[in-house]
C-alpha cells in the first residue's frame, strides 16, 4: 500500500504535479536538497536539506524527524524531535517549515496519481543511526528549482479514505480567532472562509519574523553607536524593552507574549518603542551623515585651504613664487591629518561632526511630537 503526501498550504501552486509524492515499501526522504526524494523547495531554508526519512516496516509507515527546525504533527506546539520516529496514519497532518503536508494511505489496488513523484530506489533498511544523526549538518543548498520527472502512466485514483478527520475548530479557538482579527483592525466576518488553524500558525509566523527584524535592527543601532561612542541605552529599574535586552528572539517572544509587566513594557508598548527608535534612528542618521560630509567638504574648500596656507608662509616673501610651491607639500599635511581614521573607520574630523549632529537631531526629534 502506498503512502501518498499532499502539499496542501500556498507552495501547492508552485509545486504543480510535485506538490503530491507517493513512498512504498523502500521509503524516502524529504527535504530541500536536490539528493531528497521528494524535493521541496524553500529559498528561507526553514525547510532543511534532509529533513525527514521514511521508512515502511512491519505493514506500516514511519517518519523520522532529521532536520533542525522540526517536524510537527496535527497542530502540535511542539516538533517531534531530532531522531525520534512516528508512526504515521491515514489523515495525520505534518508540518515542516512552511510547508503543510496531509497524509494519505491507500489501499494496495489503488493506483498512483498521475505526475506525483514515486520514491526512488533506496536500500531497505533506511533506520536512523542515533550516532550518526547526532554529528548530521545541513548542507547549504541554494538550488530549488526542481528537474523534471518523467510523465507516469496515466491513471486515476479513487476518492482517498480517511479514518480520522480533523476535529472542527472548538469554539474557544473560533473565539481565539475572532479577537485576533478584530485587534488587527479586521472584521472576523470579512474572512469567513479562512483556514482558522492556518490563519493562526501564519499569524505566528509573521510575529516571530517581526520580533527578528525588530532584534537586528536594533542590534545593528546599538553597533553603529558603540563605533561612534555615542550615548547607548541602559537598563534601567523598570520598563525595559525586552526586544532590546533578551539574549534571543525567543527570549523577547516570551518575555512579549507572557506580559506580566515586571520589568518589562508591555507588549504593544515594546513594538511601537521600537519602531520610534528605528524611525527617529534613521532620520537623525540621515541628517548626521549629510552635516558630517558637508564639514568635511568644506574643510578641503580652496579658498579656505588658500587662507590656512598664506597664514603658515606669512613669514616668507608674501606669496612668492618659493612659497606658493610649498602649498602642495602642506596640503599633503593637511590631507593626511583630516584622513586620519578613528575607530570607527571613518575620519576623525568626520566622525566628530556625524557624533555631534546625530546627538543633536536625535534631541530635536525625540523633543517634537510625533
Amino acid at each position: 500500500m502506498p503512502l501518498i503526501l499532499r502539499v496542501t498550504s500556498h507552495q501547492k501552486s508552485l509545486l504543480s504535479d510535485d506538490s503530491t509524492f507517493v513512498f512504498d515499501d523502500r521509503g524516502g526522504s524529504i527535504g530541500r536538497s536536490l539528493d531528497s526524494d521528494w524535493v521541496l523547495p524553500d529559498p528561507s531554508r526553514y525547510v532543511s536539506s534532509k529533513h525527514a526519512l521514511v521508512r515502511f516496516h512491519a505493514g506500516e509507515y514511519f517518519l523520522t524527524d532529521t532536520s533542525t527546525n522540526g517536524v510537527y504533527l496535527n497542530l502540535a506546539n511542539e516538533p517531534i524531535g531530532r531522531g525520534r520516529q512516528h508512526h504515521l496514519s491515514d489523515g495525520d497532518r505534518l508540518r515542516l517549515g512552511d510547508y503543510e503536508i496531509i497524509v494519505s494511505i491507500a489501499g494496495a489496488d489503488m493506483t498512483v496519481p498521475h505526475g506525483g513523484g514515486v520514491g526512488r530506489e533506496h536500500s531497505p533498511d533506511l533506520s536512523v543511526d542515533p550516532v550518526l544523526l547526532a554529528e548530521m549538518n545541513d548542507s547549504i543548498n541554494l538550488e530549488v528549482l526542481l528537474e523534471d520527472d518523467p510523465d507516469l502512466p496515466s491513471g486515476s485514483l479513487p476518492a482517498l479514505r480517511k479514518s480520522r478527520d480533523m476535529p472542527a475548530p472548538a469554539p474557544q479557538a473560533t473565539d481565539a480567532v475572532s479577537v485576533l482579527l478584530r485587534s488587527a483592525g479586521l472584521d472576523p466576518a470579512s474572512l469567513p472562509d479562512a483556514d482558522r488553524a492556518e490563519l493562526m500558525h501564519t499569524a505566528g509566523q509573521m510575529l516571530r519574523e517581526i520580533v527578528i527584524g525588530l532584534k537586528e535592527i536594533l542590534h545593528n543601532r546599538a553597533d553603529l553607536k558603540d563605533r561612534f561612542r555615542l550615548s547607548q541605552t541602559t537598563i534601567q529599574p523598570g520598563e525595559n524593552n525586552p526586544l532590546k535586552f533578551s539574549a534571543s528572539a525567543d527570549e523577547a517572544l516570551y518575555s512579549l507574549l507572557r506580559s506580566d509587566g515586571g520589568d518589562y513594557l508591555s507588549p504593544v508598548a515594546a513594538i511601537h518603542e521600537a519602531f520610534d527608535d528605528i524611525r527617529i534612528h534613521q532620520a537623525a542618521l540621515l541628517a548626521a551623515m549629510s552635516s558630517a560630509f558637508d564639514d568635511f567638504v568644506e574643510r578641503l574648500h580652496p579658498e579656505e585651504l588658500k587662507e590656512k596656507f598664506d597664514r603658515g608662509l606669512k613669514r616668507g616673501a608674501l606669496l612668492g613664487a618659493t612659497n606658493k610651491m610649498k602649498y602642495w607639500d602642506l596640503y599633503g599635511e593637511v590631507y593626511q591629518a583630516m584622513t586620519q581614521k578613528t575607530e570607527s573607520s571613518f575620519p576623525h574630523l568626520f566622525s566628530e561632526e556625524f557624533t555631534r549632529a546625530y546627538e543633536a537631531e536625535i534631541e530635536r526629534l525625540k523633543a517634537s511630537p510625533s
